[in-house]
């Protein structure tokens, strides 16, 4: 934990779908931590090392871990309808949602979550960094760490 620089910053809103079809909120897990990260299912690089890392990090910090969202990056491929085969792809638990919904409103997400990014248009990669928030059970941003799942099971740890 000396390594990670503690932020009070408030958290952006964030209401997407789910894989069950359900609206989840930021605001819905207010009282407990939650790790945010940003992924999307066709991605061959970033993408699967982010999300393998929140999940061996929630394994590792076993029955206190956080619930995990993973938002989209690209919500006109990874849509409402695909979440369900994505979290199975990604081999997401109960407490772990990937999140999409309209791309106009997944966009207006990434953009108050400040989440660097940029679409190739005739291929529809996007290329982003490794991005991975932890919130305390304030709601507010404590931490934010390039993936790896020590960083963030460390964040995690000193909440």
């Amino acid at each position: 934990a000396a390594q990670l620089t503690r932020l009070n910053d408030a958290a952006p809103a964030l209401a997407l779908t789910d894989q069950t079809g359900r609206e989840v909120t930021l605001e819905s897990s207010r009282g407990r931590p939650v790790i945010v990260a940003f992924a999307f299912a066709h991605c061959e690089t970033v993408c699967p090392l982010v999300v393998a890392d929140v999940m061996t990090a929630r394994r590792r910090l076993g029955p206190e871990a956080p619930p995990a969202l993973i938002v989209t990056l690209d919500p006109w491929r990874d849509t409402p309808s695909r979440l369900a085969s994505i979290a199975r792809q990604w081999g997401l638990d109960a407490d772990a949602h990937v999140l999409s919904g309209a791309p106009d409103e997944v966009e207006r997400t990434l953009n108050r979550w400040r989440v660097p990014r940029v679409r190739n248009e005739k291929t529809g990669d996007i290329s982003h960094p490794s991005i991975v928030y932890v919130i305390g059970a304030n709601g507010r941003i404590a931490y934010v760490v390039s993936g790896n799942a020590d960083a963030i099971s460390a964040a995690v740890r000193a909440l």
